[in-house]
């Protein structure tokens, strides 16, 4: 009862063209804040992929010497970029995970169902 008469109030034909263009501000304002965030994401992902990269070829080289102190750093070192992996996975529908590299749809664009792929 109290929303009806509130939406009756709010919702008016000559408030609507106003109110819709703030929804698409809105929206527009979170889709960028969204994309920055996932660049970060991927940019983050690729940089703890160089450190694991690193690790190993230090590994490699026989310039390890504590082994204890290299599998701590190497176990920190994956899970901040499985936690990087999960958040980005959340951010994004389409992202999927193979192995240690990770593969995004390069187009931010939705097309109907029914429309072929260009």
């Amino acid at each position: 009862m109290v929303l009806t008469a509130l939406t009756g109030e709010l919702i008016t034909p000559e408030r609507l063209p106003a109110l819709l263009t703030e929804a698409r501000k809105h929206q527009r304002a979170n889709s960028a804040a969204n994309i920055q965030r996932r660049a970060a994401l991927r940019t983050r992902i690729k940089n703890l992929e160089q450190q694991i990269d690193r690790l190993y070829g230090a590994l490699r080289e026989g310039t390890v010497t504590d082994t204890a102190s290299f599998r701590a750093q190497l176990s920190q070192v994956e899970r901040e970029r499985e936690e990087a992996v999960a958040h980005l996975s959340r951010m994004t529908p389409t992202f999927q995970s193979s192995g240690r590299h990770y593969q995004t749809n390069s187009s931010n664009t939705r097309r109907h169902p029914a429309t072929p792929p260009p």
